[in-house]
C-alpha cells in the first residue's frame, strides 16, 4: 500500500512568520497536532502543539517545585504561556532536517521514519518538493480500523 492511498490531502499549513496563537488556533479547530511549515511553496519545517507548550517549559519547572511557596511562579508561568502567542512559528518549529516522503512511499516505510525519528506525522511531498499532503499515525489507524 503507498502513503498517497492513505494520506490526508488539502493540508493546513503556517508560514515561519506566523504568530503561534494562529498557529495553536488552526491546530485546536481542525482538531491535529501539528502543520507544515511552508515558505513560499517550499515546506521548511514542521511545528506542532508539543513544540509551542515546550515553549513556556522553563518557567514551568521552577513554578511546580515550590507553587505552595511562591505562587507568584505560577502567575509567572501562565504569563510566560500567554506572551507565547505573541512569538511566531520560527521560534519553535522542528530545527532538524525535513524529513518527508512521496505518495509513492510504502506505508511501511513511512512507518518506520517516524517510528525511528520518534515523530507521528510526515509532510508528502511530490518530485518538486511540492506539498501533496500529508500522514500521520492517525491515518495508519485508520488502515487498522478499516480491517473490521
Amino acid at each position: 500500500m503507498q502513503v498517497k492511498e492513505v494520506m490526508t490531502e488539502n493540508v493546513k499549513t503556517v508560514s515561519p512568520d506566523t504568530p503561534l496563537s494562529k498557529a495553536s488556533r488552526i491546530m485546536c479547530d481542525h482538531k491535529i497536532s501539528g502543520v507544515p511549515v511552508v515558505d513560499g511553496e517550499e515546506v521548511v519545517s514542521m511545528v506542532t502543539k508539543s513544540d509551542i507548550v515546550q515553549l513556556s517549559l522553563p518557567t514551568a519547572l521552577p513554578a511546580l517545585k515550590v507553587e505552595k511557596e511562591f505562587p507568584e511562579l505560577i502567575e509567572k508561568y501562565i504569563q510566560r504561556l500567554k506572551s507565547a502567542s505573541e512569538e511566531k512559528v520560527e521560534k519553535v518549529m522542528s530545527p532538524r532536517d525535513l524529513l518527508w516522503v512521496t505518495p509513492q512511499t510504502q506505508i511501511s516505510h513511512a512507518v518506520l521514519i517516524m517510528y525511528i525519528n520518534r515523530i507521528k506525522r510526515l509532510p508528502v511531498l511530490d518530485g518538486n518538493k511540492k506539498l501533496m499532503g500529508i500522514i500521520s499515525y492517525s491515518d495508519i489507524a485508520e488502515i487498522i480500523a478499516d480491517t473490521d
